[in-house]
């Protein structure tokens, strides 16, 4: 019997929006629980169902003014991957 292990799961998010054919796309990476608390302090702590690359809030929402973005240390980076890796493999 499998048992999921979130602990163990990383998710590549991958940005083709603004992204010429014959270049690379933007890519994160992140643990379950990482997208969870950025969608939860989304919306000025009201949440989200979207999980956007950069997008400020227009004045009439929720949470208006403020600033939505994938957090910087989510790039696809070999520290990354090794940091990702060493938290899973513990």
């Amino acid at each position: 019997m499998y048992v999921f292990d979130s602990t163990r799961t990383i998710i590549c998010l991958v940005e083709f929006k603004g992204v010429a054919l014959d270049a690379m796309p933007r890519i994160y990476l992140a643990r379950p629980v990482e997208i969870v608390a950025r969608l939860k302090a989304a919306s000025g702590g009201r949440g989200d169902t979207i999980l956007y690359e950069n997008y400020t809030r227009g004045p009439r929402a929720a949470g208006a003014g403020n600033v939505e973005r994938i957090p910087d240390g989510w790039r696809l980076t070999s520290e990354r991957i090794n940091a990702l890796m060493k938290e899973a493999a513990n």
